[in-house]
């Protein structure tokens, strides 16, 4: 089993975010079923609208945001292991992925194109959202 860790709020912030708004917890993983993979996050972005946009969601949920992760175990053969993803996937370090329910609701998590030597953390900046 994979212990993930999130950040979820406690406290909606008022003007700067304070490290006592968020609370830092740790959840227990069930396995993969067929057609699911699990992602580990590799960077996180940090972006002025989450603070703003935070205020429109309830206390208790994971942090937003979006991040470059890794497939590090997969039941799905169109998501190989080693590949990278960047997805709305928020402050979490794992995550498990049913691409049927995330088409459902949104666009899931989109493998990254091969960027040969340049970090992949350009693809939350530049060659991401604000790029």
């Amino acid at each position: 089993m994979v212990k993930a860790k999130k950040y979820v709020i406690v406290k909606h912030f008022v003007n700067d975010p304070k490290p006592t708004d968020l609370e830092l917890v740790e959840e227990e993983l069930p396995p993969l079923n067929n057609e699911e993979y699990l992602l580990e996050a590799e960077y996180l972005s940090v972006d002025p609208y989450i603070r703003v946009y935070m205020q429109k969601n309830p206390v208790g949920i994971t942090m937003i945001g979006s991040q470059i992760a890794e497939i590090v175990e997969s039941k799905n053969p169109n998501y190989s292991i080693g590949k990278r993803v960047v997805g709305n996937l928020g402050w979490r370090t794992h995550t498990i992925i049913n691409p049927k329910i995330a088409d459902e609701n949104d666009k899931g998590p989109c493998i990254l194109p091969d960027i040969g030597d340049l970090p992949p953390s350009l693809c939350l900046g530049v060659l991401g959202k604000p790029g």
